[in-house]
């Protein structure tokens, strides 16, 4: 089991998510892909409706990542394919993003010790 806090998700059509969960150790990237049971797709719902830093835990099976895909972070050699999702605690919404790219949107600039950008 993994467990941290949410810091992105990406929805690829109605049937697979790309989530990344950070934990003391660094960041691991999960994957999540909805059969056609509705288990799957209620999963998905209640993903996309919960915000970013919610502290979710993950059952499933680690694999390695294909090297083309493969990060130079402590967890960057590996992935998890989820098979059950849960939702610890829901976050708040956030005041402004600790992610870099997200508050250059708006124009709020974070100095670089404050970011969670690797």
């Amino acid at each position: 089991m993994l467990c941290g806090w949410m810091s992105s998700l990406r929805l690829v059509g109605n049937n697979m998510a790309f989530i990344v969960i950070r934990d003391g150790k660094g960041e691991t990237q999960a994957y999540l892909e909805a059969g056609s049971d509705d288990q799957g797709e209620q999963v998905l719902k209640v993903l996309k409706s919960t915000p970013l830093e919610s502290i979710i835990s993950i059952k499933g099976i680690v694999q390695a990542r294909p090297e083309s895909q493969r990060k130079q972070t402590a967890t960057g050699d590996i992935e998890v394919i989820a098979n059950q999702i849960q939702v610890v605690n829901r976050a708040e919404g956030l005041p402004f993003s600790f992610h870099r790219s997200e508050a250059e949107e708006v124009g709020f600039h974070i100095p670089s010790c404050l970011t969670l950008d690797q």
